[in-house]
């Protein structure tokens, strides 16, 4: 009965396309179909009817010897995904049916299965698994970088599919902005978004698949960053657009910089313009001071004509203070450096700042103590310090108070990556605030230009800290502000600490006053202003020097080459078309070894001077001069 069962069996599975089997009831497979000997080969002859098992996979086996077992513990069909190698010796997956097989009485008497070949799925699986890995970590990458992922459809306002979770980073959930009705749009600021839509068409009509747009964009709490946005264009088979995929990452510091950059450029620009303008202006001043000073000297007093000239002379003084202020602004004035204590200096300085503020501004000190010492022209901090006072006591029209603060600051990595032109180290810090009327931010990228104030007609020139600004650069320094409309203002100077093991440089003092007798002696005289050139000389002669006078280089040098005599001072501008004053000077004193020299000019160049501090030993007078302050300067010089 039961070899007739087996035989009915067997027929029925040489039958079926698929590879099939049958096994005893010790799980002996007995019996292959066709197919599988096809495929796999005839395995009934190896010992025990088991040697098909040198076939399946080795991670496999276990899980295959178990399926029959579990077929026959619960009497029902089991089914097991191996692999198994094949007549040209590659692993074929397969799924395979496992059944009891019974006789008429219900007994088990064997086995029999059926097998699909699945390689073909399972490689799709295998496939899909590694996708799904791979975009996985993408996801990962995606949350842990500072870029967030959007998707975005077509329709308009540009409503979202997909954004990737780390959008928290921007204040809001992912599951949100994916919802119903919340479309990209929204996320652009007003005054951007036509002009994101524009890029969008012309882009995309251009058949552009990739393309990058800056705009701001809305947080979650309503303020706005500067983004960078990287789009790619996903089209259909047929080329039309299905949806927008790009990356959005914050350049909001990056924008800072180029703003900053921008605007330092602007100020560096104006001034260049300033005190080139100021030089020439100072050739201009420079005999109308002179002429007027020696007019006054000659002239009784009193007399219509000594009071006319008097208010000429007094014109003309405006007028140099005037360009003193553009040649602090562009950095082209003259420092006479040493260490200063800054918290002495504002304790020297307060009994001025009383009297110059109005009794309804209260004053407060807070000096910290062990701040040291910067490196600094003094006048110049007391200038600084006196334009900020007044900035800030015209602010407060109704009264409030001045603070005036210092202490020591770091000025680390971090910050100075968010500013231009600010190395990190060790600073003191000045700060003066306010509690005025304050400054929008739309005019504090502006405050620090020339001639710029938010003052009425008549109530400043719009310098006061335009020189602040150029003092502070000039000396290495730092400037910043901090101010909200009607709750103040405040200006933060950061001066570069002083080391202990710092040279000092020697610095000339042009205005120090010499009570010394007269010298005398001949000098050559080399000025390319006509103006200035016969002011110079006349004053000189008046006072018994004898000058020779050259316009350019080439008089010069063949005066010194050609004059028998010695040649005791060589007075010469810095600043002439041919050669600078330096190289004057040396091309002079190779004809007259012994000649002195004293170096006049409108404004400061690196030709005499270090960032506006001279070198030790340069004797200067700086443009427009008075009289008694040529005169002194030559004595000292000759001295």
């Amino acid at each position: 009965m039961t070899d007739c069962l087996y035989v009915v069996v067997d027929r029925l599975l040489n039958a079926r396309p698929n590879p099939a089997w049958r096994a005893d009831r010790q799980g002996r497979r007995l019996f292959f179909n066709s197919t599988w000997i096809e495929t796999f080969g005839d395995r009934r002859a190896d010992i025990g009817a088991e040697g098909w098992l040198d076939s399946v996979h080795p991670e496999d086996l276990q899980r295959v010897t178990n399926t029959l077992a579990e077929s026959a513990r619960s009497g029902s069909a089991s089914q097991v995904e191996y692999r198994l190698r094949n007549l040209s010796g590659k692993y074929v997956w397969l799924l395979e049916s496992a059944g009891p097989l019974l006789d008429g009485r219900g007994a088990l008497v064997g086995f029999f299965g059926t097998c699909a070949n699945i390689s073909r799925r399972k490689t799709a699986e295998n496939s899909l698994r590694e996708k799904t890995v791979e975009l996985n970590t993408l996801y990962d990458i995606i949350n842990l970088s500072p870029v967030v992922a959007f998707r975005w459809s077509t329709l308009p306002g540009w409503p979202i599919l997909y954004v990737s979770p780390n959008v928290s980073r921007f204040g809001y959930k992912a599951s949100k902005l994916v919802s119903a009705g919340f479309n990209y749009g929204r996320l652009i600021h007003p005054d951007d978004l036509e002009k994101a839509r524009k890029d969008v068409e012309y882009y995309t009509a251009r058949k552009k698949d990739t393309f990058t747009q800056e705009y701001r964009f809305l947080l979650a709490d309503g303020s706005f960053i500067w983004v960078e946005d990287r789009t790619l264009v996903k089209r259909d088979s047929s080329g039309e657009i299905e949806q927008y995929q790009g990356i959005v990452f914050d350049i909001s510091e990056r924008r800072n910089l180029e703003e900053q950059l921008l605007h330092a450029q602007r100020l560096d620009s104006v001034g260049r313009l300033a005190a080139g303008v100021a030089h020439d202006f100072n050739n201009m001043l420079s005999p109308i001071l002179g002429y007027s000073e020696i007019l006054l000297d000659s002239l009784a007093d009193p007399s219509p004509e000594r009071e006319d000239i008097r208010l000429i002379h007094e014109a003309a003084e405006k007028s140099s203070r005037l360009t003193q202020q553009l040649l602090a602004f562009g950095r082209k004035q003259m420092l006479e450096v040493g260490p200063v204590d800054i918290n002495l200096l504002i304790g020297n300085f307060e009994q001025l700042l009383r009297r110059m503020l109005r009794e309804d501004i209260r004053i407060r000190l807070d000096l910290k103590a062990d701040i040291g010492k910067v490196l600094a022209d003094p006048g110049k901090i007391e200038q600084v310090l006196m334009n900020l006072a007044i900035n800030a006591r015209d602010a407060m029209p109704q009264g409030g108070q001045l603070t005036i603060e210092t202490s020591l600051a770091r000025l680390d990595e971090a910050y100075i990556r968010r500013k231009i032109g600010v190395d990190a180290g060790e600073y003191v810090l000045l700060a003066v605030s306010d509690t005025g009327c304050g400054i929008s931010r739309e005019m504090q990228d502006r405050i620090f230009e020339p001639f710029f104030t938010t003052k009425s007609e008549g109530k400043g020139t719009g310098l006061g800290l335009s020189v602040v600004y150029g003092i502070v650069r000039q000396h290495g320094g730092h400037l910043s502000v901090y101010s909200e409309p009607g709750l103040g203002t405040t200006m933060k100077v950061f001066l570069p600490r002083l080391s202990v093991k710092s040279p000092l440089p020697v610095a000339e003092n042009p205005h120090q006053e010499l009570k010394t007798a007269f010298v005398g002696g001949t000098v050559l005289l080399v000025e390319d202003e006509e103006a200035v050139r016969e002011l110079v000389r006349k004053v000189l002669e008046k006072y018994g020097y004898c000058v020779l006078t050259a316009g350019n280089v080439s008089e010069a040098v063949q005066l010194a080459r050609e004059h028998p005599a010695a040649i005791d001072l060589l007075v010469t501008d810095v600043i002439m078309p041919e050669m600078n004053g330096k190289e004057v000077y040396h091309a002079v004193s190779a004809y007259k070894p012994g000649c002195r020299v004293l170096y006049m000019s409108g404004y400061t160049e690196n030709i005499i001077a270090d960032h506006g501090i001279l070198r030790e030993g340069i004797n200067f007078i700086s443009k427009p001069f008075s009289v008694r302050s040529l005169l002194e300067k030559v004595r000292k010089t000759l001295q």
